[in-house]
C-alpha cells in the first residue's frame, strides 16, 4: 500500500513556527488561491498536510507551489 498523505514543511521564509503564522499561511492559501491545505505547528516546527486522492492530478501540486511562492513572508 502507498500512503496518500505527507507532511512537509513550508518554506522558512513564510515564517516563524508558531499558531497565528500558521493560520496567516493557511488564510493567504485560502482565501487567496482557494486551496485548503492544513498548515500546523507541532514541536518547533510548521507543518503542511498534503493528502492526495485520485481526483487530484499533478496540476493541483504544481498549483500549491506557485501560490506558496505567491505568499509574502512574514
Amino acid at each position: 500500500m502507498i500512503g496518500c498523505m505527507a507532511a512537509v514543511p513550508p518554506p522558512a521564509r513564510l515564517g516563524a513556527a508558531d499558531p497565528r503564522n500558521a493560520q496567516r499561511v493557511r488564510d493567504a492559501l485560502f482565501f487567496e488561491h482557494r486551496i485548503e491545505v492544513p498548515v500546523l505547528v507541532h514541536g518547533d516546527r510548521s507543518w503542511a498536510r498534503l493528502s492526495m486522492q485520485v481526483y487530484n492530478e499533478e496540476s493541483d501540486l504544481e498549483r500549491l507551489a506557485v501560490a506558496v511562492d505567491a505568499i509574502d513572508g512574514a
